[in-house]
């Protein structure tokens, strides 16, 4: 469980210091614009969607997810990660698997090196969340808010 905490710290920082650059929380929940801008490499066209390791994950907690969309370029705002509320411990897992495949996506996009391993994280804190569906059985995730972005049992 700490493991997962401590993939997520790096990818807490970037998330924070947009919050604090653009000035304002991550506002409503809507879903996000996806062929905003043209994918400079591949000569025009909507940019394009994670291909990866762990892809099925990261496409179903993305567009169960809203609100949020990925840096059109490396030099501008860093996009917006979907915000996901948190009112139980599985919550935070997912909270932090749908970052990861925010993440993923916004680092494939940029072609940034560091797409496999937040990928990787995706399946982590699924697997951490699909533990405590179990744990918890007897009722226990009916406070849960991210049921309808991962259930339990896990949809995948």
């Amino acid at each position: 469980m700490w493991g997962s905490f401590m993939r997520l710290a790096p990818l807490c920082l970037v998330v924070g210091a947009t919050a604090v650059g653009r000035g304002g929380g991550p506002g409503p929940r809507t879903a996000a614009p996806r062929a905003a801008a043209p994918d400079p490499v591949a000569g025009g066209g909507p940019p394009a969607a994670y291909r990866g390791t762990h892809l099925r994950e990261v496409r179903w907690l993305l567009d169960h997810a809203a609100g949020w969309r990925t840096s059109r370029d490396a030099r501008t705002d860093g996009g917006v990660p979907p915000p996901v509320p948190i009112a139980c411990v599985r919550d935070a897992y997912v909270a932090a698997a749908v970052q990861h495949a925010w993440a993923a996506e916004s680092y494939y996009r940029l072609r940034h090196p560091g797409t496999a391993a937040m990928a990787a994280a995706v399946r982590a804190d699924l697997d951490d969340a699909d533990e405590l569906c179990a744990a918890t059985r007897r009722g226990g995730t009916a406070q849960c808010e991210t049921l309808d972005i991962w259930g339990c049992p896990a949809p995948l």
